[in-house]
């Protein structure tokens, strides 16, 4: 269903966005809490909704575990998606220790045919630009590949080499030597990468924060990139994992980088020294890469 908030901004239910209805231009996607939040609110218009409201039909409806910190944090992205679209006004009032409740005229939202126009020619404009950017990159690179191969090479003529027995063993001394050169460069980054490796499975997973368990036993823990915990849930809401004797699971994303990694462990990963029996696996977006 699409509501107008306040005569000035569109927000689309099912399509989680929303839109300012004087400039189309002006357009945000929602993530799905933010969304879900922001339906809760117009389904309670004009009333109290509690803290435990907001967390049963958010996120136990989909199976999943929070706080009320992860409510705020999703709250405040719903404010500033308001100010994204151009508008400045708070219509979102906080009850401390209570809950939220959105003040404000909200009506059903017909689509016009003039507005559904607008906004299909404001997608088009889109996809043209879009298209007129790739073109051009493609001619750059077209150009450039031709430009490179019409440049002359140089000729390099062909000399007798009439000395290849006398200094044949000077050459196979110098290979001798550049060989022992090169093995003892690769064993010392050889020992310096398993010392740093050592250093780093040791320390780095201590920025890894605690954000849910799975039945009680394994531990979810996720890296600092992020400062939001949504996308780590909707991870592990997309994919069907199950918790067996890998008790501590590690997963990370660095944004813009759409690819997530899951490491599996026995045991905690800590500096106690102990082998803490880990497996991993790569997701590219929420899907898992099986190559």
């Amino acid at each position: 269903m699409i509501f107008i908030i306040n005569n000035k901004i569109i927000y689309d239910q099912e399509n989680h966005t929303l839109k300012n209805s004087d400039d189309p231009s002006r357009f945000f996607n929602l993530t799905l809490p933010v969304s879900l939040c922001l339906s809760l609110l117009i389904k309670n218009k004009g009333e109290i909704v509690s803290h435990n409201d907001f967390i049963a039909e958010v996120w136990q409806s989909r199976g999943m575990h929070t706080n009320v910190s992860t409510l705020y944090q999703n709250i405040s992205l719903l404010r500033k998606s308001f100010r994204t679209v151009g508008y400045e006004e708070n219509i979102i009032n906080t009850f401390s220790k209570k809950g939220f409740s959105i003040i404000a005229d909200i009506e059903p939202f017909e689509t016009t045919k003039e507005h559904a126009e607008q906004t299909q020619q404001t997608q088009q404009t889109q996809q043209t630009q879009q298209t007129q950017q790739t073109q051009q990159t493609q001619q750059t690179q077209q150009t450039q590949q031709n430009a490179n191969a019409n440049q002359p090479q140089e000729y390099q003529p062909e000399t007798e080499d009439t000395s290849v027995q006398e200094t044949f063993s000077v050459h196979l001394f110098k290979s001798k030597k550049t060989y022992l050169f090169i093995m003892t460069v690769i064993f010392y980054f050889i020992i310096l990468s398993l010392f740093s490796y050592k250093k780093t499975s040791q320390f780095s997973f201590k920025k890894y924060t605690e954000i849910t368990t799975i039945n009680s036993l394994c531990h979810i823990m996720r890296n600092d990139a992020h400062e939001s915990n949504d996308i780590f849930f909707d991870f592990l809401k997309t994919n069907t994992l199950s918790c067996s004797s890998e008790e501590w699971w590690y997963i990370t994303n660095t944004p813009p980088n759409k690819r997530f990694s899951l490491i599996q462990c026995a045991r905690p990963m800590d500096d106690s020294g102990q082998k803490n029996g880990c497996r991993s696996s790569y997701y590219a977006g929420f899907k898992k890469n099986e190559n």
